[in-house]
């Protein structure tokens, strides 16, 4: 399963290469996707402290969820999809 068109909206916070920016943390490389996707059902269980992240994660399934964290740490993955970089809706929660 490719990363939901959502996923992709993760650079307009967290920085075109997920680097972090200003007060956000960075994403991209800093922790590994399964890492990644137990924060994201953290976030979406209301067990992480968020101001935002808890309303993002809730529109990803698991599925969704597992995709996402693969682009972001995949680099053979992130070249068959939108980079992170690139113009991109944001989601829709």
């Amino acid at each position: 399963m490719s990363a939901p068109p959502a996923a992709h909206g993760c650079s307009g916070c967290h920085g075109p290469a997920g680097e972090g920016v200003g007060t956000i943390p960075p994403i991209a490389r800093t922790m590994g996707a399964a890492e990644f996707e137990a924060a994201m059902r953290q976030f979406r269980a209301d067990q992480r402290p968020a101001t935002i992240m808890n309303r993002i994660a809730r529109g990803f399934t698991d599925a969704e969820l597992a995709a996402s964290g693969g682009i972001l740490w995949d680099p053979a993955e992130a070249a068959g999809s939108v980079a992170l970089d690139g113009p991109v809706d944001p989601p829709r929660v």
